[in-house]
């Protein structure tokens, strides 16, 4: 069984983001106001999402449990969150695609993307 650590350690570095999210850039790129990002999204194999704000503050809600998880500005539509449970990678990212109309039609979950699963779409 020795030989199977290496790979395991290998696997979860793997999913570890190549960005450090607790050091933003120096000159961050703004982001939109928080009615650009907030609405439902969907996924097929994640299921559904919801982005609000309260007090000012951006949470993204998923998983069967409802989770909360407050997201951090990093630079312009990205921002960061704090991964939780036994897979746990640390900070990861969110990405929102803004399309013409100001609303994000997208949104990218680096730590969830890792098989391509990741992106989950407006259906509000």
């Amino acid at each position: 069984m020795k030989f199977l650590g290496p790979i395991f350690q290998q696997t979860l570095q793997g999913e570890h983001s190549k960005v450090d999210y607790s050091k933003p850039p120096a000159s961050p790129a703004p982001a939109k106001a928080n009615s650009a990002y907030t609405g439902t999204y969907a996924n097929n194999y994640y299921g559904p999402m919801t982005v609000s704000a309260q007090g000012g503050q951006l949470t993204m809600q998923l998983g069967p449990k409802k989770q909360r998880f407050a997201l951090r500005h990093y630079e312009g539509d990205t921002f960061s969150y704090s991964t939780t449970g036994e897979m746990s990678v640390g900070l990861s990212g969110v990405t929102f695609t803004v399309g013409s109309g100001g609303h994000a039609d997208k949104v990218r979950v680096e730590n969830l993307d890792t098989t391509g699963l990741g992106t989950f779409t407006r259906n509000d």
